[in-house]
């Protein structure tokens, strides 16, 4: 798992409490999820479509303490899904 924090605000010391926007990156391995990349025109990478992140296992990630949290809308989803030949899932999300 990693990230890339987009942008952080504080709301001041009598709160303490602050904001933060970030694209997370998670990655895993699903042999259930294995496919042959010769069947798939030698292509050993495949993007799943915007609800491809409903149609499959994703891990549930929170943060402690959290106050608050919400995804990043807008008029398309902002996530991000690849299957591997081997398994190995790609996923991005803001």
């Amino acid at each position: 798992m990693g990230g890339a924090v987009e942008s952080c605000g504080w709301h001041g010391e009598l709160v303490q409490d602050f904001s933060l926007s970030m694209y997370l990156r998670q990655q895993w391995h699903d042999s259930r999820l294995m496919f042959d990349a010769q069947r798939n025109n030698n292509n050993s990478k495949l993007k799943l479509g915007d609800d491809g992140w409903t149609k499959i296992w994703v891990p549930d990630v929170f943060f402690c303490n959290e106050k608050t949290a919400s995804f990043h809308h807008v008029s398309t989803p902002n996530r991000l899904l690849f299957l591997h030949d081997n398994g190995r899932v790609w996923y991005v999300t803001k």
